[in-house]
């Protein structure tokens, strides 16, 4: 299956466009979700800064996941919210388009597994400390939590390199779209070297 073919499969999923008040809405309620976020998560690193008693092991990756929401509240849904003005000459021209296409699909990857992994070290923490309540583990020391934080960010940065180098703007009907287009055969190596790693 050649590149073309895989683009008219994609192209051929999209689903119809929406109704200009429906678009309109969503852009709005994206636009509030999102700044509430931005603000929130602000808030959450803030507090953790300012308050010493609020540094245990759990809340640095709390902190570690509020820094990956504050990429999705800064890259992912703004994207979403302007993805049919991606080319328009009012928004964005085409070689800037491209690259905000590119990072904001790459930033949404590794946004998203660094808020699993984080939600995985929260467990793991949890479950150290309920297993062996009065011993203090390897992992609940302040330098293994910085590293376990820092690997939550190198794993999506190089995991996500194929969002980021397949993605590209396709127009359909006079209307531009942000689209990841793998050949099949990248997307089952991608898949299957996933599922083995993850």
């Amino acid at each position: 299956m050649n590149n073309s073919t895989t683009q008219q499969l994609d192209i051929n999923n999209h689903e119809p466009p929406c109704s200009q008040l429906v678009s309109t809405l969503f852009t709005v309620v994206l636009s509030i979700v999102s700044l509430a976020a931005f603000i929130g998560n602000i808030l959450v690193i803030a507090t953790f800064r300012k308050t010493t008693t609020l540094r245990t092991s759990t809340n640095y990756y709390l902190v570690n996941m509020a820094i990956s929401d504050l990429f999705c509240g800064c890259f992912n849904w703004p994207l979403y919210a302007t993805e049919g003005m991606l080319t328009s000459r009012v928004f964005i021209t085409e070689p800037l388009a491209s690259v905000v296409c590119k990072l904001g699909m790459y930033f949404r990857v590794i946004s998203q597994v660094v808020s699993i992994l984080s939600l995985v070290l929260i467990a793991v923490d949890r479950y150290v400390a309920i297993v062996f309540p009065l011993k203090i583990t390897v992992l609940r020391r302040k330098r293994v939590r910085l590293a376990l934080s820092l690997l939550t960010w190198i794993i999506p940065v190089a995991s996500g390199l194929p969002y980021y180098l397949y993605t590209k703007i396709v127009k359909v009907n006079d209307q531009a779209f942000c689209r990841t287009m793998l050949s099949t055969s990248v997307n089952a190596i991608y898949n299957g070297v996933g599922f083995v790693i993850f």
